[in-house]
């Protein structure tokens, strides 16, 4: 069960490269600057990199919030590759993660209305 769901991991990361969000394309300070501003590529690329601990600390409920916005603000051409990767990490989560990530995402939402 933890190989097959490393392996859904990997292969949402791969996903986040082709579609331009390799966690160490930029600072993890860029990264989040572009994220809080909406960007949904920055957004998936932050949520990968928390989901893998790479250049932020690994958190899985940091990571499905990140993945949930992305899916959320994502282009329609772009938004079931960016749900499959927050589905993937979702899957890491218990029910009660999952519900806070959800709230995080909402919170977030709220806070950052669109211009």
């Amino acid at each position: 069960m933890a190989a097959c769901m490393l392996r859904r991991l990997v292969l949402a990361w791969m996903v986040a490269l082709l579609v331009g969000a390799a966690p160490l394309a930029q600072t993890p300070e860029d990264t989040r600057k572009a994220a809080e501003q909406g960007r949904a590529t920055s957004q998936l690329t932050l949520g990968v990199a928390y989901a893998t601990g790479e250049g932020v600390p690994q958190d899985n409920v940091e990571a499905y919030k990140w993945l949930n916005l992305a899916t959320t603000y994502a282009d329609a051409s772009e938004r079931e590759q960016n749900a499959e990767v927050r589905d993937t990490v979702a899957e890491r989560l218990t029910p009660e993660q999952r519900t806070e990530g959800q709230k995080l995402s909402r919170e977030w939402d709220a806070a950052h209305p669109p211009d």
